[in-house]
């Protein structure tokens, strides 16, 4: 299933990104996974299938079901067609992964990433990213 942005993505981005730091976190509804599809889903104009979960046990079980949040990110980017960049190669747009203790995933803005955490809507410097890819 092979997604592409679509005329007009940046401005989708922007005006998504700023209702997003509205939004309050919660698990299976506003989390860092949810955050990523949603960005695609507004860059692509498509339906992305969301994985379904309630908590963050039932976030991990998922993710442990894909063989860790690596191989989980591969497959996410094998079956969207993304393709993988260095970090500090991502452009706005792009997903990243960052290592907050533990992996959470997010959009990158320029020299930043956006990340849906506990506390709400983080960024933290390009420099962080320990993984990442875009949208055709």
């Amino acid at each position: 299933m092979g997604i592409k942005r679509t005329e007009g993505w940046e401005h989708r981005l922007f005006e998504f990104l700023q209702a997003a730091a509205r939004r309050p976190f919660s698990w299976g509804e506003w989390d860092c996974c949810k955050f990523v599809h949603a960005a695609l889903e507004v860059q692509a104009e498509a339906t992305i299938p969301h994985p379904n979960y309630k908590t963050k046990r039932g976030a991990l079980r998922i993710i442990k079901r894909h063989g860790g949040f690596q191989n989980m990110i591969s497959a996410l980017a094998k079956d969207l067609e993304l393709e993988l960049v260095a970090p500090l190669l991502a452009q706005r747009g792009d997903v990243v992964m960052v290592d907050e203790g533990e992996f959470l995933v997010g959009i990158c803005a320029g020299s930043n990433i956006v990340v849906v955490a506990e506390d709400g809507l983080i960024t933290k410097p390009i420099t962080e990213g320990v993984w990442a890819c875009r949208l055709p």
